[in-house]
């Protein structure tokens, strides 16, 4: 299937038009129309990645959280002393990306990584006490845009993004070792 269609097939624009019906009862901004287009699932989910960006950099504000710190923060907070690996597997985040970023974050005194005394078991991340309130509020952030994300989405397509992104972690990226 070629990522970048000139023309979409009937059956394209059937399932399109399908999903844009589910989403016009609930769609409460009339200027901003869905498209009637299918586009490639790539360049919904980048669109959507970096308008979803800007949005909890706006919320986040207060807190000088770059939206990818906002969703590391509320993955610690859902599960404290956690680990590293388990953080990657819940963000998408390749190892040298979230190595770096937690390096921030604790630099700022948000987290604390934890080495295990025999150096066998994996490094446990949990928040320091002020990690833990700016956590908050970045899950609160999070939360809300979730819950307006959910007046404009049914469940059932909101599932389906959740399956994009597992489908995606399961692709990889040919001729590399996995790093997700």
């Amino acid at each position: 299937m070629d990522p970048w269609p000139d023309e979409t097939d009937e059956t394209d624009d059937d399932a399109a038009t399908d999903a844009i019906e589910a989403l016009d009862p609930m769609w409460p901004r009339a200027h901003l129309q869905p498209r009637r287009t299918s586009a490639s699932t790539f360049a919904a989910v980048h669109g959507a990645y970096h308008v979803l960006s800007q949005r909890i950099r706006l919320e986040t504000r207060d807190c000088h959280l770059s939206p990818s710190e906002a969703v590391v923060l509320a993955t610690i907070l859902r599960e404290r002393q956690t680990t590293i690996s388990v953080v990657r597997q819940r963000t998408g985040l390749r190892a040298s990306t979230l190595d770096s970023l937690l390096d921030r974050l604790e630099t700022r005194d948000l987290i604390r990584r934890a080495r295990p005394r025999d150096l066998r078991g994996e490094v446990t991340l949990d928040l320091s006490p002020e990690g833990a309130d700016v956590a908050d509020r970045a899950r609160a952030a999070l939360g809300e845009i979730e819950d307006e994300l959910a007046g404009f989405v049914p469940a059932t397509i909101r599932a389906a993004v959740d399956a994009v992104f597992e489908a995606s972690r399961a692709l990889g990226v040919p001729g590399t070792a996995s790093d997700y």
